[in-house]
């Protein structure tokens, strides 16, 4: 039973955080859940029954949240049995269901075919299913998420990509002059003109990495997807448009270029951005 993987993961992780049941019980009152007590934990846990055969204590979804913020878990850490076990059992009378496809369908990643096929004792998802209804009915539930996964990943992605450019530029210096770096080479164009290359490579990483996070906002909006406000460290990106960054791009690399040129380096071509 599922409740029974949840009691086992919250043991497990709880003993991983080097916590006692009082001071997991401690750390979910002041999340505002004072009724997982020491004594709520412990039945938890053990799995008591009672004259039915039943748990006398399961985890409701508001406790399970409160329990992964406590013990600084994903939820999906304390639903699905990994590392640890390769099955488990997901739904009642299902019988053991990989970890792998639990954990695509409850994070939104895999339509759930083999969960599916499974849980209903089908031996084939695809003969037994009407695969492409299921698929679209599952498309439709799971896009908003896959979106702001997206988004998410992309806005991480510009932040590295901006720390990369700024610690290059700071190892740079602002004082030092092409004829300082010159001067370091021995007289010779090499470590300037690979400066420049790395200097440029950097901006494009990091123009690239603005172009997916603003697409992926305009998307959202088409489709109608609240679109999530941006950390102060990316609200430059605000009010930009996917059409107005790429002429900005394309802009700045010619900019990078004429200035590689006149110091006789001619440094990178314009990116095409295409349709990317």
């Amino acid at each position: 039973m599922l409740s029974d993987t949840v009691a086992d993961q919250i043991a497990s992780w709880r003993k991983r955080r080097g916590l006692n049941r009082d001071q997991l019980a401690e750390a979910c009152a002041k999340l505002g859940m004072p009724e997982l007590t020491h004594a709520a934990i412990t039945n938890i846990e053990s799995g008591r029954r009672n004259k039915e055969g039943l748990r006398r204590r399961t985890v409701s979804i508001d406790e399970l949240v409160v329990l992964a913020v406590a013990l600084n878990v994903p939820p999906v850490s304390l639903i699905v049995p990994y590392p640890g076990e390769y099955s488990f059992d997901l739904i009642p009378k299902s019988g053991p269901i990989p970890t792998w496809a639990a954990t695509e369908w409850i994070s939104g990643k895999d339509d759930g075919r083999n969960v599916v096929a499974q849980a209903t004792g089908a031996v084939d998802a695809i003969d037994q299913l009407d695969s492409e209804e299921l698929a679209e009915q599952w498309l439709n539930a799971a896009r908003p998420f896959t979106y702001l996964y997206g988004h998410w990943v992309a806005g991480i992605d510009v932040i590295r990509a901006r720390r990369k450019l700024r610690e290059f530029l700071d190892k740079k210096g602002p004082t030092k002059s092409a004829e300082a770096l010159d001067s370091e080479a021995n007289s010779t164009d090499l470590s300037r003109i690979v400066e420049e290359l790395r200097s440029s490579r950097l901006y494009e990483e990091l123009e690239q990495a603005e172009l997916i996070l603003l697409r992926a906002r305009e998307d959202m909006h088409e489709r109608g997807y609240p679109v999530p406000d941006l950390p102060n460290n990316l609200k430059y990106l605000e009010n930009k448009t996917v059409a107005g960054y790429r002429k900005e791009i394309g802009k700045a690399t010619s900019a990078r270029n004429l200035l590689a040129s006149n110091e006789g380096n001619s440094v990178t071509e314009p990116v095409d951005m295409g349709d990317q």
